[in-house]
């Protein structure tokens, strides 16, 4: 019963850090897209 709880809370723990990463990603993602955007105004 233990062994499943502790494999059920490895697999939320692995889950909630992807997530996270994802976020983060999207996060960087737009960033760059605002600054490709910004360089683009600038130049014009």
């Amino acid at each position: 019963m233990q062994v499943q709880v502790l494999a059920l809370q490895v697999v939320l723990g692995q889950v909630l850090v992807l997530q996270v990463v994802l976020v983060v990603q999207a996060l960087l993602l737009v960033q760059a897209l605002l600054l490709v955007l910004l360089v683009l105004v600038l130049l014009l």
